[in-house]
């Protein structure tokens, strides 16, 4: 009864019902680019919603463990449909405060797609921070930022504009050593023919030196 009332109660669940397998975001395009076949460790989802990317990183990384975080009773339930993965049931404060991203490292690939943001932005540096000292060397780790213009901005404890985003990668160089490189991409996720209501989402990729 109660995981049952915790289903019904879950704020995110209409959302993933509604969007489970409905494909990838764009950004894992970009993941062969990252030549990462030689870069040792597992493949990390946080905040993997209901699973539509990492049934994606299962299909790509088939060599590899791929873990995936998530609190959403809704989310942990869908991504119970896939055996392969590891499921880790933990929330923002959970992966900020704890050894819980580290104990599964390390990691040639991690990312938190669309996830961050909802964190505090005390939480977002932990996580950050945390994330870079388990990539292996060479490893990827790719997040976003929303701009100002993203839609359910209300809802969001960590809202940015591009000074604002400068100064937190700027923020996130100085307290790490060893950093490859840092790249900065802004650009309109829903900007295609069929979606002309653009809205940014600042794309950050770390690699690890």
């Amino acid at each position: 009864m109660k995981k049952i009332t915790a289903l019904l109660q879950d704020p995110w669940r209409e959302y993933l019902l509604t969007n489970h397998h409905k494909g990838c975001r764009l950004e894992l395009d970009a993941i062969p680019t990252y030549n990462l076949d030689h870069v040792p460790g597992n493949v990390l989802d946080i905040s993997g919603g209901s699973g539509n990317e990492a049934y994606y990183l299962q299909q790509f990384f088939s060599n590899r463990s791929v873990i995936v975080t998530e609190s959403s009773p809704t989310a942990l339930q869908l991504l119970q449909t896939q055996p392969k993965l590891h499921i880790v049931n933990a929330n923002f404060e959970d992966l900020a405060s704890t050894t819980l991203i580290k104990n599964n490292g390390p990691y040639a690939y991690i990312q938190a797609l669309y996830a961050l943001p909802f964190a505090s932005k005390k939480e977002i540096l932990n996580i950050i921070l945390k994330s870079i000292a388990s990539l292996s060397k060479g490893g990827v780790f790719i997040f976003n930022l929303y701009h100002k213009s993203y839609p359910h901005m209300d809802e969001l404890k960590a809202l940015h504009d591009d000074h604002d985003v400068r100064n937190f990668t700027k923020d996130i160089a100085s307290k790490i050593e060893g950093i490859h490189q840092i790249d900065l991409e802004a650009y309109s996720y829903f900007a295609t023919p069929q979606r002309s209501n653009a809205r940014q989402t600042y794309v950050l990729t770390i690699r690890k030196r």
